[in-house]
């Protein structure tokens, strides 16, 4: 992942500084373990019955090019999901697919309702959870934030930058 200093995205204004950059906890590559060990056993399976044959290579063969593919997938879903948080604006993007981006940004001054959660064992063990940051309106304007790592710690730097960034309008405004 790039320093938060590195980092640049696409129409960020020029005096926008990024304060925190965020890719979802890596325990959601997990499944990827998952889809090795699965596939490695099948291939063993193959080895078992047929030994060194052309079927037992044909498996193995298959099990490679649908696990490069399947890893191929899911380290692009991970690297672009992004949460960023600049001195402004609140940014989410999430890659659920392939096809599918899903982008959500809300200005700081505009958060009315921050809170987290880490639900289950393994999300208080591993320390990650999810934010759900609400806009004054509608409840659509909601950000569900899914595996965020110390949920508490990106909790507090989005109210610290929230607090800096009404004081800021409210000193422009006088």
């Amino acid at each position: 992942m790039p320093n938060d200093e590195e980092f640049e995205f696409d129409d960020q204004r020029k005096d926008e500084e990024i304060i925190l950059l965020k890719h979802q906890h890596p325990w959601v590559l997990a499944k990827l373990g998952l889809v090795i060990v699965i596939l490695a056993a099948l291939v063993f399976l193959a080895f078992l019955i047929w030994g060194a044959s052309l079927y037992s290579t044909i498996v193995l063969i298959a099990a490679v090019l649908i696990l490069a593919i399947y890893i191929s997938i899911r380290v692009f879903l991970y690297r672009n999901s992004l949460f960023i948080l600049t001195n402004q604006r609140v940014i989410y993007i999430l890659q659920s697919s392939l096809f599918i981006r899903r982008v959500q940004e809300t200005e700081l001054e505009n958060l009315y309702n921050l809170q987290y959660r880490m639900e289950g064992a393994m999300k208080s063990i591993l320390n990650y959870g999810d934010l759900d940051l609400t806009t004054e309106g509608e409840s659509e304007d909601a950000f569900h934030v899914k595996n965020v790592e110390n949920p508490h710690a990106v909790f507090e730097q989005i109210s610290n930058a929230r607090v800096k960034a009404i004081a800021k309008k409210e000193a422009t405004k006088k």
